[in-house]
């Protein structure tokens, strides 16, 4: 069962936000780079898992560096989510949902 949680919590989530911020980047963004729309996606997908767990760890902070490495823990942990579930996600369907060129050649 915690396996399932994992895969769900580590895979499942961060690819299905990357996927609807690429479709609707694409939407809303077009005059965007491919490039930009995709990174902005990666990185939603990272962030938004991990912000509850910040919040928890920033909540017991009393001051001092005590959550620090706590939190750059869980920040790295958002980077690598990004890059190896959110990019990849983001680019398939961002270049799913880029616009075409109109070709004038078309109906000659």
């Amino acid at each position: 069962m915690a396996f399932l949680l994992i895969l769900v919590f580590f895979i499942a989530i961060p690819a299905a936000i990357a996927a609807g911020m690429a479709g609707i980047l694409a939407i809303r963004q077009p005059g965007w780079s491919l490039r930009r729309r995709s990174v902005v996606a990666a990185a939603a997908a990272g962030l938004v898992p991990v912000i509850l767990p910040i919040a928890s760890i920033l909540s017991g902070n009393d001051g001092g560096v005590g959550p620090v490495v706590p939190t750059v823990a869980v920040l790295v942990l958002a980077l690598l989510m990004a890059l190896l579930v959110g990019l990849p996600v983001a680019l398939w369907i961002g270049r799913r949902k880029q616009a075409q060129p109109i070709r004038p050649d078309l109906f000659d």
